[in-house]
């Protein structure tokens, strides 16, 4: 076998480990406390790679050196990819504008994830944040998900795609022409018959849930949602369907009150998130869109700059996100 054919053969490995880790950590198959879920569930890449090469003869530094001449990416943590969908999708205005239906929130900038859920690249990106951060904040890992049916559907899907097993609820809001009056659950709850359905054939076993949604300015439509999913619930007495206490999203685009506090009083809720965005956030997350055509959080040059918007958050004292 020459040189060129053992390199091949040693990417392949580490391509095929990875994507094994990634099935994994996606549907929470490894305990976390375990001593191995480091390996699964954190950034290990580098590390693995240095010593799958060093297992099979080649020194840490020599196998480095020719990783990096073969372009083969780095890790790109979830943060990251968050980050970089805000900066290729950010619009700028002349002036302040209001968005968020419950809750306005003038800004002159516009977080467009609605449009980055139509990028195929972009809407994995974001199902996979989110899926990551189910997965650290919801213990055990969500049975379904439930959100407003005027809120992110293309990434609720995605979401089915990437994990098949979580049934997705979307629920019509009040002034939803297609809402009926009277309360007909499979009308207004569109997708709670095939959750009663596996219910009733796991009777023995409790299904948990969790709202989504790609972002939130006070978080109004995710919390009626979580407040109608669970009156519901009471309606159709179905016990082992616990009701919903915890909503995930990427981000808030603002930081203007205190949505925890507001979630912990309206129902003792819990909102997770990677960060919270002021407005001078929001300018340097622009500039790096000025800056690149298309920010690639796989590209160490990028990356650099994506690292530093991180330490502007965390510096702001919004960033959520924690490695376990």
């Amino acid at each position: 076998m020459i040189y060129s054919d053992i390199i091949s053969t040693i990417i392949l490995i580490i391509l095929g480990i990875g994507t094994i880790r990634w099935i994994i950590s996606k549907y929470g198959i490894l305990d976390r406390e375990s001593k191995w879920a480091r390996l699964i569930y954190n950034e290990y890449d580098s590390d693995l790679t240095r010593r799958i090469l060093a297992s099979i003869g080649f020194p840490i530094d020599e196998a480095r050196n020719k990783i990096s001449k073969l372009g083969i990416p780095e890790n790109c943590d979830s943060l990251s990819k968050v980050i970089a969908v805000c900066v290729n999708n950010i619009l700028v205005f002349s002036g302040k504008k209001s968005h968020g239906n419950k809750s306005p929130a003038p800004s002159r900038y516009y977080l467009n994830t609605m449009e980055a859920s139509h990028n195929e690249l972009d809407r994995t990106y974001m199902a996979q944040a989110l899926i990551e951060l189910m997965g650290k904040e919801c213990r055990p890992f969500p049975n379904y998900v439930i959100t407003p049916k005027q809120g992110n559907t293309y990434l609720t899907h995605e979401l089915n795609k990437q994990s098949p097993n979580l049934v997705t609820v979307l629920i019509k809001g009040a002034d939803d022409s297609s809402r009926l009056k009277e309360e007909f659950a499979s009308v207004n709850y569109e997708g709670i018959n095939y959750l009663i359905s596996l219910a009733n054939k796991n009777k023995d076993k409790t299904l948990y849930g969790v709202a989504v949604d790609c972002n939130a300015s006070g978080g109004a439509n995710i919390k009626n949602a979580i407040l109608e999913f669970n009156a519901m619930l009471e309606n159709i007495k179905i016990k082992n369907i616990a009701i919903v206490n915890k909503a995930v999203i990427l981000f808030r685009c603002n930081c203007d009150d205190d949505i925890d506090e507001d979630y912990k009083n309206t129902g003792n809720f819990e909102v997770y998130r990677y960060f919270d965005l002021t407005e001078e956030i929001k300018e340097e997350i622009h500039k790096l869109n000025l800056k690149y055509r298309h920010l690639d959080c796989y590209n160490k040059t990028h990356r650099k700059d994506i690292q530093k918007i991180i330490e502007t958050i965390n510096n702001n004292k919004t960033l959520f996100y924690k490695e376990k």
